[in-house]
């Protein structure tokens, strides 16, 4: 609980930091606050600074922390800060909430061991972004850090790395983004937005709080960002507030970049639109628009300077204007047309979310709260409620040609494959907040116009809160699988037998446990260990050429014929057929030109 509480000191001091010299309204701070500093760590890693800088933020937020403190206890004594203090219990439980879901929790899909667990494990041990001829898999080498940045700055605060640490930190994310919905003069009224956001989130992304893949969390971002644009008022502190979130998007993952700059363009067009502001006031508003681009220009540029100088090969490459005009030969090309059938089909009746609801009821949904809420929208907001949903509806038309576009020249759907890859996964980062803005706009202009969010509501609906974010959990240890467990535990043992300096380690694995060399790169960091799986070893000079470039070898689960080979080293122990640890030795001889090789078997 240590760490618990330093967390809440050193993030509630860049809170107050917000609201107080920046003005940024309280429930929207806590987002503010988050993105600036993944992307302060993002510039801090880029300029190789990550370990100081990581130190002087995290400085700087107890610093802050105790700027707040007299101020806090001030205007307590001036009786004025009833609302504030709800707020800020509000925030406190879901921090604690998400602290208790996230204790001991393991990794339970592949993605988290190949990338989002991995990369933040890497930084905590190196103090630096991954480098050329690291341990890691290089075909995520030139993904952004993502949430990476976000779990180092909670490592570096509690001091040591953890799982654990890892899903909070990203939950901090997650609940800083929710609760831009929260209003301190109608604190049961956002108890029931929240959740609302969780349970929505539930159908369309799956345990939340219980997940390092992060399409959830730019979904969330991203509504987070419309909500704040079309509630606040104030155009200037609104462009202000949603800078730091828009250039975060891009951090959180790679795809974000995209939808970034479109929604820089919606804002624009907007505020160009907006005949409530004439020229004159639309000036600074445009000009603070486009430095918010050039900043996520800027990211992007950055990082693909590191990527070029380091070497990494850049994520879908193959996407440029050429390859964009000839997905567009639809009537001219029968690979093409088939391609997009499949994704005609797949946007109308493939499954929208975990329920397997195609995408049509969802669409109809969409469409009668939007008619609802326009039935009660005042006659001088109306204007201003067609321009928002038209432009909402005009990204979300582009966002599909962009994915059209992925699945054609990047999945080969249509000539590879004869069906979509991801599609609702990507497309859901845009479509769901889609969801959320009907859902919550419902609710407050039909409602809770007609209807007080009082105990009826309430409590039924906390409980079914609760309910679902107990299941996220139990679901972790029913997809837990054993070899997870037991990957894990052979980790550890060869983590206890190898020496403490960095080696390398081969992997022979079985042909039915391909995800098991990456397991075990995770677990074996910072020693490289090898995960290439196409292999094949054709005779026993083959396998023994292989062996001799590492310093260990780990046979898990390998062929018969591979144990045949090996059996001078193994001995006749039953455990020999299933895992066994070899060190590699080897001699140079007086004439440095040839090794003598010896191996022993020190597991089990």
């Amino acid at each position: 609980m240590t760490g618990l509480f330093l967390t809440l000191i050193c993030f509630s001091g860049f809170v107050f930091a917000s609201i107080h010299w920046l003005k940024i309204k309280r429930s929207y701070a806590p987002l503010f606050s988050i993105s600036s500093i993944g992307v302060l760590l993002f510039f801090l890693s880029i300029f190789n600074q990550l370990q100081k800088g990581t130190f002087f933020l995290i400085f700087s937020g107890f610093v802050l922390c105790l700027f707040w403190i007299p101020l806090y206890l001030k205007k307590k004594r001036e009786k004025s800060l009833l609302p504030v203090s709800r707020v800020l219990i509000f925030f406190l439980i879901l921090i604690i909430i998400s602290f208790i879901l996230t204790l001991n929790m393991t990794f339970t899909v592949v993605d988290d061991y190949v990338y989002w667990g991995i990369i933040g494990k890497y930084l905590y041990i190196n103090n630096h972004l991954p480098i050329a001829g690291c341990a890691l898999d290089p075909r995520i080498l030139a993904y952004t850090p993502g949430t990476s940045l976000i779990h180092y700055f909670f490592y570096f605060l509690m001091g040591k790395y953890s799982v654990h640490i890892s899903y909070f930190a990203q939950n901090i994310i997650l609940i800083s983004a929710l609760f831009v919905v929260v209003d301190r003069e109608n604190i049961k009224r956002s108890v029931v937005y929240i959740g609302i956001l969780v349970i929505l989130m539930t159908v369309f992304f799956g345990s939340v709080f219980t997940k390092l893949q992060v399409d959830y969390l730019l979904s969330i971002t991203c509504f987070s960002i419309f909500w704040i644009y079309y509630n606040e008022k104030n155009i200037h502190l609104k462009l202000l507030t949603l800078s730091m979130p828009l250039c975060f998007l891009f951090l959180i993952k790679e795809i974000g970049f995209m939808l970034g700059l479109m929604i820089v363009a919606f804002i624009a067009l907007d505020v160009l639109a907006d005949k409530k502001i004439d020229w004159k006031n639309k000036l600074k508003p445009l000009a603070f628009i486009i430095l918010t681009g050039a900043a996520l220009l800027l990211l992007k540029k950055l990082w693909i300077s590191h990527i070029t100088a380091m070497g990494f090969v850049e994520f879908a490459n193959a996407i440029h204007w050429e390859s964009i005009k000839d997905t567009l030969h639809i009537f001219s090309n029968g690979q093409i047309q088939k391609g997009f059938l499949i994704f005609i089909k797949e946007v109308f009746i493939g499954p929208a979310d975990r329920l397997n609801i195609p995408y049509l009821f969802w669409y109809i949904m969409i469409a009668i709260l939007w008619y609802k809420s326009l039935k009660t929208c005042q006659n001088k907001d109306k204007s201003r409620f067609f321009l928002f949903s038209g432009m909402v509806f005009i990204s979300l038309f582009l966002y599909l040609f962009l994915l059209y576009c992925l699945q054609i020249i990047i999945f080969k759907v249509g000539s590879a494959f004869d069906h979509t890859m991801g599609f609702s996964r990507y497309f859901n980062i845009l479509f769901s907040p889609i969801i959320y803005i009907a859902t919550l706009t419902f609710f407050h202009t039909i409602i809770f116009t007609k209807y007080e969010a009082g105990k009826k509501i309430l409590y039924p609906l906390t409980c079914v809160v609760l309910l679902v974010l107990s299941l996220s959990r139990v679901e972790v240890y029913l997809n837990q699988e054993k070899q997870d467990i037991q990957i894990q535990k052979v980790s550890k043992r060869i983590e206890d037998k190898i020496n403490n300096d960095i080696n390398s380690i081969g992997i022979i694995t079985g042909k039915n446990d391909n995800i098991a060399n990456v397991q075990f790169q995770y677990h074996l960091l910072p020693n490289k260990v090898d995960i290439d799986i196409n292999r094949e070893f054709k005779d026993h000079n083959q396998l023994m050429q292989y062996i001799v470039k590492y310093d260990y070898v780990l046979l898990y689960h390998p062929e018969p014929l591979i144990l045949d080979w090996l059996q001078p080293y193994l001995g006749k122990e039953k455990s020999a057929d299933k895992i066994s640890f070899l060190r590699v030795l080897k001699d140079k001889s007086k004439d440095k030109q040839l090794e003598k090789i010896s191996i022993e078997r020190i597991l089990p």
